[in-house]
């Protein structure tokens, strides 16, 4: 397992010991403990994300909908400063600016998928972001 800035910081360790270091600048820490459960696993919250939608008819359930991947498009989209400003201007104002550039973005994008999809009004509409990869 690792994110981000454990990749970097291994390749890092290794360009320095390219470069004749005995031993990095930062040693590795591999601290395995941390991914070994509890002697006795227990939850300590409901987790949302892995419940299954049940409805007195699952048949208008995004959850159920069949998936039509042969006209689906990937494209890449880059923001600029000037329109991720733009974007702010639309969040509820009770929330100031506490909220990430990341969190703006994936909430719009959230927002118009779900219009897109045209939901029941009652279905709830869920989103998982993979973050630190």
């Amino acid at each position: 397992m690792r994110d981000a800035p454990s990749l970097v910081q291994f390749m890092s360790a290794i360009s320095e010991i390219a470069q004749g270091s005995h031993c990095p600048f930062i040693p590795p820490m591999w601290e395995r403990h941390f991914l070994s459960a509890r002697s006795s696993p227990c939850l300590t919250q409901t987790h949302r994300e892995y419940l299954q939608q049940a409805t007195a008819d699952n048949s208008n359930t995004l959850t159920t909908m069949p998936l039509n991947f042969d006209n689906m498009t990937q494209k890449s989209f880059f923001f600029v400063r000037s329109q991720l400003f733009a974007l702010r201007r639309y969040a509820p104002p009770h929330l100031g600016q506490s909220y990430s550039q990341f969190e703006i973005l994936a909430s719009c994008l959230w927002k118009d998928r779900t219009v897109a999809l045209r939901p029941e009004p009652q279905e709830n509409i869920r989103v998982i972001c993979l973050v630190s990869m």
